[in-house]
C-alpha cells in the first residue's frame, strides 16, 4: 500500500457514513416510468378500425394529450384499466388506455407521438388500403370470408336501426326484452352499437348475432344482412319508463367521422307491486322452480354427515335478486352451510338466474327426523297471480349399523366342563404315556404330578408380586400427576402389604387425562363416556352431546369442543388443561351420594 492511498483512507472512512443514506435513497427512489404505445395491426382497410394501446407502469402521472390523433383518426371508443402490483414490498401501478381508431383517409398514415407531461411515446406508421382501388386486394381477407371487395361495408344511407321491446306493460322488477336490429341491404353493417342507458332501470346485455335478413323473417325486401343485439331491462320504479333512442355509429367507406344512426324512443308502462304481498317477497318471474339433489329417505350412523344441495331457478330474474332458500333443517342437524353460489344464464329470450345452497347434515344422537321441504312464494308474470314452489319432505334416520354377518369378538373366558376335564385335565397323561409304556421307561414320569404342583405355586407367587408392584406404582403415578389426596393416602400407599380399595371413578378420570395429554380424540371420547357411565349408572349418556347437557361450564364447553372436532372440516385444538380437576369436582356430589348409600 502506498503512502498516498494510506493518507486517503481516513477521508474515505469519514465520508462513508454520509454517503450511505444518499445511496439508500437512490435505491429506494422509484424507477422512471414512460408511456409506451402499440397498434393491433400494421395495415387495415379504410373502413376497418385499429386499436391503439397506451401503457404506463409506475406512480400516477399526467393524462396523455390525444389531440394529435384527430388529424388522421377518429376515436370511436376508449376504455381504461388500472392494476396495482406489489413486487418485493414495492407497489407499482400499471395503467392501460385502449383507443379504437378509425382512419379518416387511405394511404400510409403516421400515428403521432403522444405526450403526457414530460413523457412521450414513439411515433408509428399504419398503412390504410383504399377499398375502391386495386390496392385492397393486396390485403389478405380473413379465412372463411368473401373477397375484400364484397366484404366492404355498405353506404350509411342503406343502414337502418330498429328497436322493439316486449312486453309493453310490466310491473316493477319484471323483465323487459329489448331487441335492437341493424339492417343493411348490400353487406354486413360495420360500426358500433351503443348499449342503452335507461334511467330508473337496470340493463343486462344478453348477446349479439349476425344473420341474413331473410332468416329473420321480418324483412320486406327478403335480402340483406342483420346485426342484432338483445338486452334484459328491469325497471326499478313504477310509472312510464322511457327508453331513449339507441345509437349506431356506421363507419364510412372513404374514412372520416362515422355517421350516427338513431332509433325511435320507446315507452313502457310500469305498474307498481301488488298490494297483496302479506309479508311475501316480490319475485316476478316467468317460471320458478326448486330442486334438491339427494334421496328422500336417508340413514346415517351417529357422527356421519350428509350433503344436501338445493337449487333455485328463476326465468326472468337475475341471480342477485333471488332470496336465500328457506331450508327448514333443525339446528341440531345442521353441521355446516357453504356460501351460496349465484350465476346468470343469458339466453335470447332473457336471463335465467340460479342460486345454489349446500348444507352438511348429521347428528351425534340417535333418532328419526323429518325435514320439511323448502317453500318459496313468487309472482307469475304469465298467469298474473301468486304461485308457490315447494320441495317434498325427506326423512333422516340416525342409528348404528348392525350386520348379521359381523364376526363375534374373541373372548378369553374359559369354562371348565366334565368333558374338557377328562380330555385334558392335569390328572390325565398326555398321548404316548398310556398303559403300553414301561413303568421305568422315564425316570421323571412318576414325578410329573409334583412338577404341575410346583409350577402352579411359582405362577401364583409371580402373580402376587406383579399385583403388589402395580399397587405401589398407582399412588406414585397419582402423586406425580398432581393428585390432591392428603398425607394419609400417601402413607397408606407406602405400605406394601396394605390392601388398596378399588376406585373405578378415579381410574376413569385418569384415563381421560391420559387421552387429553396424548391428543387422542377417539380415546378421549371413550374415556369420557366411561366416566359418565360411572357417574350416572342408571341413565348413562350415549354420546358427548348428551353428556354436555349434564355438565356445567367450563367443562360443558370442553366436551362440546371435543364433539365438534369430529365433524369440523378443519382441524381443531380440542385439548384443554385441568380436565382431571374439573371431572373430579363434577363427580364429587355423585361420589358422596353413592358413599352414603353404601354406608
Amino acid at each position: 500500500m502506498s503512502a498516498r492511498s494510506a493518507a486517503r483512507r481516513p477521508w474515505q472512512l469519514l465520508l462513508a457514513p454520509l454517503l450511505a443514506p444518499l445511496l439508500g435513497l437512490s435505491l429506494l427512489a422509484p424507477a422512471a416510468a414512460d408511456w409506451s404505445a402499440r397498434l393491433s395491426a400494421g395495415a387495415v382497410l379504410a373502413d376497418q378500425p385499429v386499436q391503439l394501446t397506451l401503457t404506463r407502469t409506475g406512480p400516477p402521472g399526467p393524462e396523455p394529450d390525444l389531440t394529435p390523433l384527430e388529424a388522421d383518426f377518429h376515436i370511436v371508443d376508449r376504455s381504461t384499466s388500472n392494476e396495482v402490483r406489489t413486487i418485493n414490498g414495492r407497489s407499482e401501478e400499471r395503467r392501460e388506455l385502449r383507443l379504437t381508431l378509425l382512419p379518416r383517409r387511405s394511404g400510409t398514415l403516421t400515428v403521432p407521438a403522444i405526450r403526457a407531461g414530460d413523457e412521450t411515446t414513439e411515433p408509428m406508421s399504419l398503412r390504410v388500403a383504399a377499398t375502391r382501388t386495386g390496392d385492397s386486394r393486396l390485403l389478405s381477407a380473413p379465412s372463411g370470408t368473401a373477397p375484400a371487395r364484397s366484404n366492404a361495408a355498405p353506404a350509411p344511407a342503406s343502414i337502418t336501426l330498429e328497436v322493439e321491446a316486449e312486453p309493453k306493460r310490466v310491473r316493477v322488477q319484471q323483465q323487459i326484452l329489448l331487441i335492437a336490429r341493424v339492417r343493411a341491404a348490400e353487406a354486413p353493417p360495420v360500426g358500433n352499437l351503443r348499449e342503452p342507458v335507461i334511467e330508473h332501470a337496470r340493463v343486462l346485455p344478453l348477446g349479439e348475432q349476425r344473420l341474413p335478413d331473410e332468416q329473420s323473417g321480418e324483412s320486406e325486401s327478403g335480402g340483406g344482412h342483420v346485426y342484432e343485439r338483445r338486452f334484459a331491462v328491469f325497471p326499478t320504479e313504477p310509472g312510464r319508463l322511457r327508453i331513449p333512442p339507441l345509437r349506431f355509429e356506421a363507419w364510412r367507406l372513404e374514412g372520416g367521422a362515422p355517421r350516427v344512426i338513431e332509433s325511435d324512443a320507446l315507452a313502457i308502462q310500469v305498474d307498481p307491486v301488488p298490494s297483496s304481498l302479506h309479508g311475501r317477497r316480490w319475485l316476478p318471474a316467468a317460471a320458478l322452480s326448486l330442486t334438491e339433489a339427494g334421496p328422500s329417505a336417508v340413514r346415517l350412523a351417529p357422527g356421519q354427515a350428509l350433503e344436501r344441495m338445493v337449487t333455485l331457478r328463476a326465468e326472468g330474474l337475475m341471480a342477485q335478486d333471488l332470496p336465500a332458500i328457506p331450508l327448514s333443517i333443525p339446528q341440531t342437524l345442521r353441521i355446516r352451510a357453504d356460501a351460496p353460489r349465484l350465476w346468470n344464464e343469458r339466453t335470447p329470450d332473457g336471463v335465467i338466474g340460479y342460486r345454489t345452497e349446500r348444507v352438511l347434515v348429521g347428528s351425534a344422537e340417535e333418532g328419526a327426523f323429518t325435514v320439511d321441504g323448502a317453500r318459496i312464494d313468487w309472482w307469475s308474470t304469465v298467469s298474473q297471480r301468486w304461485e308457490q314452489a315447494q320441495l317434498p319432505s325427506w326423512t333422516l334416520t340416525v342409528e348404528p349399523f348392525a350386520s348379521e354377518h359381523r364376526r363375534a369378538a374373541a373372548t378369553w373366558e374359559r369354562t371348565l366342563t366334565p368333558e374338557s376335564t377328562s380330555a385334558g385335565g392335569p390328572d390325565t397323561e398326555p398321548d404316548g404315556a398310556g398303559d403300553g409304556e414301561p413303568a421305568g421307561g422315564a425316570p421323571w414320569a412318576s414325578a410329573r404330578p409334583w412338577l404341575y404342583v410346583a409350577g402352579g405355586i411359582l405362577m401364583l407367587a409371580l402373580i402376587r408380586l406383579l399385583a403388589r408392584g402395580r399397587r405401589r406404582a398407582a399412588p406414585e403415578e397419582s402423586a406425580g400427576a398432581g393428585s390432591t389426596k392428603g398425607p394419609g393416602a400417601a402413607a397408606a400407599a407406602a405400605q406394601p402389604d396394605s390392601e388398596e380399595t378399588p376406585d373405578p371413578l378415579g381410574d376413569a378420570t385418569r384415563e381421560v387425562e391420559r387421552a387429553y395429554r396424548a391428543g387422542d380424540a377417539t380415546a378421549a371420547r371413550s374415556a369420557l363416556l366411561a366416566w359418565a357411565a360411572l357417574v350416572w349408572p342408571q341413565a348413562r349418556p350415549s354420546n358427548l352431546a348428551q353428556l354436555a347437557l349434564r355438565l356445567e361450564p367450563p367443562l360443558r364447553d370442553h366436551v362440546r369442543l371435543l364433539e365438534k372436532a369430529f365433524f369440523s372440516p378443519t382441524p381443531l385444538d380440542w385439548r384443554r388443561p385441568g380436565m382431571r380437576e374439573q371431572l373430579e369436582q363434577a363427580a364429587r356430589p355423585h361420589r358422596d351420594t353413592s358413599e352414603r348409600t353404601e354406608a
